[in-house]
């Protein structure tokens, strides 16, 4: 009390055996006492001052976040004043979800590390991984959507007690479709992009696990918000959200088997590619009455499977330099979404053809083919996901047609979707009639199963040392089984 009134007095709570107060002896709470922080600096020591002036940075870096979570902070604020997401969520710094208000298991920040280091390229193929974090950070529905696929792929590494991360997985749906629940009935007229991002996400999450009632809910939600929004600039989100819906749209039109909405990837072709190689340009060479004609097939098949060397050679470069820039990475991801958007378009306009004809079969293979190199390999999904063996298996009926007497001009690239469609099938049901096949194609053609692999990663220039799918391990396995096939026919 002074002069009849009372002075609150800013107490913060310290641990003593943890301070420079090393020479003070220890007080009954156990090495805690209070601090006055609002004390006279005439009347406290000097380690008292420094003490206090730690816990006064401390607190006010607290009461930061608390107002940044407030004010719900969007993307246009810029990322260069943003902490560093790693750096946050390090041991033995503040927890950042507690402060921002976000219910999160404790294994959140593990999740997100393992995001950080390998998951994002599965939806985003590129390494702006701090960039994408420090958005996640920032909004719920996209940091639980975040966290959801990471939980998905963590699952999938097989790391995991499968009943607790299915029950994580469970947790972070829930609070994903929680969230977006909430902020869609507040953005009914301006559609944030984190909003956009996170419904983007959950589209991605559910093709790849198999739900595909549910997938074909989102691709209409998110279709309905970028109506709302205008679209999507190749700019919003520091190039990233583009990518993103781009490849969740294509992703689900190919698990859909729907025409995929192209409008959405808009790059200049004439740098898009090394060389001269004939280029899918117009309306991807069908004719005014939707007939694709089979010379353009056969030369859309040939332009894909020119990009595909390429893009493994940059992706190549990436794992040597152990990351790249954000203007290589978005380029990467670029050249990455106009593929696939030609993938996209051959399956659909491949399927418009007779399912007897053995140019339109060769087409269809060769686009799942092209599809499951560009995930397992290029994007590094796990191969055990649903939406591989989704592919597997229609690459099977695809090739079924027996067209490789008939087409012997593209024996290689038969080669190469046997290969492709065998390293998936591993495991799978399909395993043994790839392998039937990929004998036969040997027996035919007088190759070695050891020559015709070293073939197919050559020409693909395919990244196998530096990978997490293990690629070596596989295709030794592969070799194994065709040779095993093949010792067991000459018998």
């Amino acid at each position: 009390m002074e002069n009849g009134k009372s002075q609150k007095a800013d107490l913060v709570w310290v641990d003593e055996s943890k301070t420079l107060l090393q020479n003070k002896p220890q007080t009954s709470t156990g090495g805690l006492h209070f601090i006055n922080k609002t004390v006279s600096s005439r009347t406290s020591t000097t380690e008292e001052r420094t003490i206090v002036r730690k816990h006064v940075m401390r607190d006010f870096r607290q009461k930061q976040l608390k107002s940044a979570a407030g004010k719900a902070k969007g993307l246009e604020s810029s990322v260069s004043l943003r902490t560093s997401p790693s750096r946050t969520i390090a041991a033995g710094r503040i927890d950042p979800f507690r402060t921002m208000g976000f219910e999160v298991r404790d294994c959140a920040a593990i999740l997100l590390e393992y995001y950080r280091t390998g998951a994002v390229r599965s939806m985003i193929p590129v390494w702006p991984s701090a960039t994408w974090l420090s958005y996640a950070m920032e909004d719920a529905a996209l940091l639980y959507a975040t966290l959801l696929h990471a939980s998905f792929f963590f699952s999938a590494s097989g790391i995991a007690e499968e009943e607790m991360i299915m029950q994580t997985i469970l947790l972070y749906r829930g609070q994903t479709i929680k969230a977006l629940n909430g902020r869609l009935r507040l953005e009914k007229e301006q559609v944030k992009d984190t909003t956009v991002a996170a419904v983007a996400c959950m589209l991605t999450y559910e093709v790849l696990n198999g739900d595909l009632s549910t997938a074909e809910i989102h691709v209409n939600g998110l279709m309905e918000l970028l109506r709302r929004k205008g679209g999507v600039s190749s700019d919003e989100m520091g190039g990233v959200l583009h990518k993103l819906v781009s490849w969740s749209i294509l992703c689900s039109s190919i698990a859909l088997q729907s025409n995929p909405q192209g409008h959405l990837v808009q790059t200049d072709e004439r740098h898009m590619w090394i060389g001269a190689q004939p280029r899918l340009s117009g309306v991807w060479n069908t004719t005014e009455n939707e007939f694709y004609e089979i010379p353009a097939l056969q030369k859309d098949v040939d332009t894909v499977f020119s990009y595909l060397p390429q893009l493994s050679s940059m992706k190549l470069e990436f794992q040597k330099a152990s990351a790249g820039t954000p203007e290589e990475s978005l380029v990467f991801a670029e050249r990455m979404s106009f593929a696939e958007q030609a993938i996209a378009r051959l399956l659909y306009a491949s399927s418009q053809i007779d399912q007897d004809d053995a140019y339109g079969s060769l087409a269809r293979s060769f686009g799942l083919a092209s599809t499951i190199y560009l995930y397992t390999v290029l994007r590094e999904i796990p191969v055990g996901l649903f939406i591989i063996g989704n592919l597997v298996g229609r690459l099977k009926t695809a090739l079924d047609v027996d067209f490789v007497y008939g087409l012997p001009q593209w024996a290689n690239k038969l080669l190469w979707i046997l290969v492709v469609g065998s390293l998936a099938a591993i495991g799978r049901p399909e395993q043994s009639w790839f392998i039937g096949r990929l004998s036969a194609w040997c027996g035919i053609c007088s190759t070695g199963i050891e020559d015709a692999v070293d073939i197919v990663v050559k020409e693909s220039c395919w990244p196998v040392a530096k990978s997490a799918m293990h690629w070596n391990q596989r295709l030794a396995e592969l070799v194994c089984f065709v040779s095993a096939e093949i010792n067991s026919a000459d018998k």
